[in-house]
C-alpha cells in the first residue's frame, strides 16, 4: 500500500486531484517519491511543505499534478507521482540543497534536484538518470 509516515495526502496532491478522487488519489503516487519526502522530514526533524491548500495556503500543485494541470512540462515528473516541490520551515532553498547532498547516502533513492534557484522550493523527482552519483542537477 502507497502511504508516508508523515505527509497526508492532501499534501501530496493538488486540490482538484483530491477532490474528484479522494483517498483513492493515493494511487497516482510512487512509493520513491513518498520515501524521499519521509526521509527529508525525519532527517531534518523540521516542519516541510509540500502543498499547503488544506490550511488556506498558496500551494497545491507541488505534489501529484491531474492529467488536466497546464502547470509545469507536459511530460513532468508530477504528472507521474514522480515529483515533489518541498520546502522546510525556517530554511532557504540552499541550506535543504545542501542538507540533501550532505546526507545523500542515506537517502533511500536516487534523485534528480532541479537547478533553477527559485528560491520558493527545492523540486526533486525520482526520475532515471545517468550520473554516477545518487543525484544529479537538471535544469527544466
Amino acid at each position: 500500500m502507497i502511504r508516508s509516515k508523515y505527509f497526508g495526502l492532501k499534501e501530496l496532491v493538488s486540490k482538484a486531484v483530491y477532490e474528484k478522487h479522494g483517498e483513492n488519489a493515493w494511487k497516482f503516487l510512487t512509493q520513491d517519491i513518498l520515501d524521499v519526502a519521509d526521509w527529508i522530514k525525519e532527517g531534518t526533524g523540521l516542519v516541510c511543505y509540500i502543498n499547503n491548500w488544506q490550511w488556506g495556503g498558496e500551494y497545491q500543485q507541488r505534489g501529484y499534478r491531474g492529467e488536466d494541470c497546464t502547470i509545469g512540462a507536459r511530460f513532468s515528473p508530477h504528472k507521474e507521482g514522480k515529483a515533489i516541490d518541498i520546502s522546510v520551515k525556517g530554511w532557504t532553498d540552499e541550506q535543504l540543497e545542501a542538507w540533501i547532498i550532505e546526507n545523500i547516502d542515506s537517502c533511500p533513492h536516487r534523485i534528480r534536484i532541479e537547478d533553477n534557484n527559485d528560491n520558493s522550493k527545492v523540486h526533486i523527482d525520482v526520475r532515471s538518470h545517468n550520473d554516477s552519483k545518487k543525484y544529479h542537477y537538471f535544469k527544466p
